[in-house]
């Protein structure tokens, strides 16, 4: 299967954290739970499930909005990790509904942020569950309360976490087989990528210009693209990148017929995924 890759996160995850306020509970225990629970995510999903389920408890004793959203955020990023979309699905939209209970005027910049996120990630979910008329309308979603939010708050959300959801709908749209659409939407990236120079956008654009060229038949441009991809995925040493170009390449050649180098290219993205896995384990356990 072609892989390509919606960014599953708007924003730097612990910063939800540190917005949590709340004078009677144990905030500072209910922070460190979930951020061994998110480091776990990953690599070991029943020990993140049981950091999470301790930092529940406190929330729901607390009655605290603010630590319940984050305890079910906290579950529908594990499940979403473990690929379990239909509980990830289920976990974010409780979140979502517990945060939906403040009006948007009341929250803080924090929750403007997380409820677009919710929305984004409840797209995500429906894509990868092969819903993508439900996911694409929920991406849109997310980009209109984005500009909504930008309109009442000037600034809330930087242009990055702009691209971050038009490149999300691209990749619905890729999903739905919507070639020509995704094309739009993967060109209005570039251009705001153009002021930001962001490399892992880049490697994203080409690796899915690649799906695109490859569909419509144009083969010469697919390589070319997926050749970009895999050069900037290897000057950052992007494992999980190296990976998915890799893959990506191992799909082209075995569709043109060209079994070795389709095997050549399998193995090299298996042994990339290997090493991100480690490398993530490593990390985690510092």
């Amino acid at each position: 299967m072609t892989r390509y890759c919606p960014f599953l996160a708007l924003f730097i995850y612990l910063s939800l954290i540190f917005s949590v306020r709340a004078k009677s509970a144990d905030t500072a225990g209910f922070k460190s739970l979930i951020r061994k629970s998110i480091a776990f995510s990953s690599t070991a999903t029943d020990s993140a499930l049981h950091y999470a389920h301790k930092a529940l408890g406190i929330s729901l004793a607390s009655g605290i909005d603010s630590l319940i959203v984050l305890s079910n955020y906290t579950f529908g990023e594990i499940y979403l990790q473990s690929r379990n979309y239909h509980l990830a699905l289920d976990y974010n939209f409780k979140a979502l509904e517990w945060l939906e209970k403040t009006p948007p005027e009341r929250m803080a910049s924090s929750q403007l942020k997380l409820m677009v996120n919710l929305d984004n990630r409840i797209g995500i979910c429906y894509f990868m569950m092969e819903m993508p008329e439900q996911g694409m309308e929920y991406s849109q979603r997310a980009i209109q309360k984005l500009r909504e939010v930008n309109e009442l708050a000037p600034g809330t959300f930087s242009l990055q976490s702009i691209m971050f959801l038009t490149f999300n709908i691209g990749s619905l749209h890729i999903g739905a087989g919507n070639w020509d659409l995704a094309r739009d939407y993967f060109d209005e990236v570039a251009m705001m990528n153009a002021e930001l120079n962001d490399s892992t956008f880049l490697r994203e654009y080409y690796n899915n210009y690649g799906i695109y060229y490859k569909e419509k038949g144009m083969m010469d441009l697919a390589l070319e693209s997926y050749q970009r991809a895999l050069d900037i995925s290897q000057h950052n040493n992007d494992l999980p990148g190296i990976a998915r170009v890799h893959n990506n390449l191992g799909e082209f050649y075995k569709i043109n017929g060209n079994k070795e180098l389709a095997i050549r290219h399998f193995s090299t993205a298996i042994e990339a995924g290997q090493r991100a896995s480690a490398w993530k384990s490593v990390k985690n356990s510092q």
